[in-house]
């Protein structure tokens, strides 16, 4: 049985501003041009990859398992208390 697993549901522009917001830096990137090199080379699945996190997604409710299981971290949390950029 598989089952999804997730504490927060962010755009990247969400975790962008909480990232700046509890770190005091904008979160690492990679060089620009890799990444469209990569979507360049594997547009056909990547496409397809995309699509299906519009038409299915994973499934996962964060509102469910926060209240389930309290102990875990959503993103923000997580930076705070135990990425390697909490302060």
């Amino acid at each position: 049985k598989a089952f999804s697993l997730a504490t927060d549901s962010l755009s990247p522009n969400e975790a962008q501003a909480i990232s700046k917001r509890v770190v005091g830096s904008d979160m690492p990137t990679t060089y620009h041009f890799i990444g469209r090199l990569i979507k360049w080379m594997l547009h056909k699945q990547l496409g397809i990859m995309f699509q299906w996190f519009v038409d299915v997604g994973f499934g996962a409710d964060p509102k469910e398992y926060t209240s389930k299981y309290p102990e875990l971290q959503d993103f923000e949390t997580w930076l705070k208390q135990s990425s390697a950029w909490k302060r």
